[in-house]
């Protein structure tokens, strides 16, 4: 299985949704609610009690739950 290091973030103006990033690289946003299925356990206790936002995830898991950005073609 392959895995991506992801950062997450709270979105700056939506509620209960999250920016993910790779890097410099901005890979989408994600609902709260999928972002319990995104990570683990243990890594969804790190980022709510903890403030972690670093964490290595399934690359099938990031398409399946995060919403990539629109672009302005």
């Amino acid at each position: 299985m392959e895995y991506l290091k992801v950062e997450i973030f709270s979105h700056f103006s939506k509620v209960y949704t999250y920016i993910v990033w790779n890097g410099k690289h901005l890979i989408g946003e994600i609902a709260e609610d999928d972002m319990m299925k995104l990570l683990d356990k243990e890594q969804v206790l790190a980022f709510y009690h903890h403030n972690k936002n670093n964490f290595k995830v399934p690359v099938s898991s990031i398409e399946a739950f995060v919403t990539k950005p629109k672009t302005n073609d």
